[in-house]
């Protein structure tokens, strides 16, 4: 009889170590998740302050070089070539940094759902708990 209960004490010391394992994995994963949604936002706010505006500020200045007088013949068209070419690169540049910077913002939306539902279900359990529902 003693052996088993001292079985049980040895039962109750695990189940509590795992619950403490599951609550600091729990927490872990918390700190994880919000350091990785921090350093989306901030990589999103890099690329819109950054690279994007450089790109849209020298679309402009790039057409008005096609305004300028210069050259006649082969080297007008030349230079209208090579200005049509920086404009298409500048332009590809622009499209990839908004396709990098809707893809952040994809990848924020699934995890902020779920960080949503997990406070639903905790507002529930809450409520239920005490009573509410």
């Amino acid at each position: 009889m003693a052996a088993a209960g001292v079985g049980r004490g040895a039962g109750a010391r695990q189940h509590a170590a795992d619950e403490h394992f599951r609550k600091r994995a729990f927490h872990a994963n918390a700190q994880v998740f919000e350091l990785n949604q921090r350093h989306l936002r901030r990589l999103d706010s890099k690329l819109h302050a950054g690279p994007l505006q450089l790109a849209a500020l020298a679309l402009p200045k790039v057409d008005s070089l096609s305004e300028l007088p210069g050259g006649t013949g082969h080297l007008a068209s030349e230079r209208l070539n090579d200005i049509s070419a920086i404009r298409k690169a500048i332009e590809e540049c622009r499209n990839q940094i908004r396709d990098l910077s809707a893809s952040l913002s994809e990848a924020q939306e699934p995890a902020q759902r779920r960080a949503d539902e997990g406070d639903d279900r905790r507002s529930s359990t809450v409520g239920t708990m005490l009573g509410y529902r």
